[in-house]
This record gives structure tokens, C-alpha cells and sequence, in this order.
């Protein structure tokens, strides 16, 4: 399967600033995908009154992007998986408004499966500026 990652990079660009928490934990979500994907880099982890938070960039991009943490249960990966595939086939979300997702997903767009582990991994608190690191990643061979 392939994945559009200039698609989901968009959309996680786009939720940047969104208050509501289902768009943070959607925007989560494809941060771990993108990070896996080594198109966002974690700069430090942040724990403050709001909770924890990843301070991630993009590769040859000065800015930097705050996205909030989530433990996720079984069930809510579930919710979440299937609310990314829903995206990708080019339904509307009911916490997106058509107009949003139009500006951001294609309307063929592969499907995209989330692997639980990645989704409710623990985080390391030290992370090397140029090495991102989730607890149960695999380490590199």
C-alpha cells in the first residue's frame, strides 16, 4: 500500500491550531505516521499544565510545530483508524467541514492503516534532535 505524504502532511499542516480534541488526536496521529515516515522530526517533548506535547519540524524547514500528546485505548484506535480511512476515501468527517477536507485530501487517495502500536506508543522523554524516538519503534538494523 502506498501512502500520499504530501496529502497527510497538508492535513496535519492544516490542523495545526484546531482546539477541538478529536482534530488533536486525529493531528497526533498523523504526526506519529509522518514521523515514521521521517517527514517530521521531533526538535523536544514538552510537559506543561496542558499535558505533554512533541515540538516536531519539517527537514529543511526553520519552523516548528506543537502537536499534542494522547494515550489512546484499543477502542479509540479503532474510532481513529477508521476515521482516517474515511478521509482517504474521500468522505467528510463529521468534525471536518467538506470545504477543509477538499483543500487538503485528493479525492482517490490510497487507504491508510495505522499500526495500534505506533498510535499508543509511549514517548521518550530525551529525544536527539536529529533522531525521533517512540518506545516501541524498532531500532534501526
Amino acid at each position: 500500500m502506498q501512502l500520499n505524504l504530501e496529502a497527510l502532511e497538508q492535513l496535519f499542516i492544516h490542523l495545526e491550531g484546531k482546539s477541538e480534541r478529536k482534530l488533536r488526536e486525529l493531528r497526533y496521529v498523523l504526526c506519529l505516521i509522518l514521523l515514521r515516515k521521517r517527514r517530521l522530526k521531533v526538535r523536544q517533548i514538552v510537559r506543561d499544565h496542558e499535558g505533554e506535547s512533541f515540538i516536531v519540524h519539517r527537514p529543511r524547514q526553520a519552523e516548528s510545530l506543537s502537536v499534542f500528546v494522547f494515550d489512546f485505548t484499543p477502542e479509540r484506535i479503532d474510532q481513529l483508524r477508521a476515521e482516517l480511512q474515511h478521509i482517504f476515501d474521500g468522505a467528510e468527517p463529521d468534525s471536518l467541514p467538506e470545504a477543509q477536507l477538499a483543500a487538503v485530501a485528493p479525492a482517490e487517495a490510497p487507504a491508510l492503516a495505522v499500526d495500534p502500536a505506533y498510535a499508543a506508543a509511549p514517548v521518550v522523554a530525551d529525544c536527539e534532535p536529529e533522531s525521533p524516538r517512540l518506545a516501541a519503534e524498532p531500532a534501526p538494523r
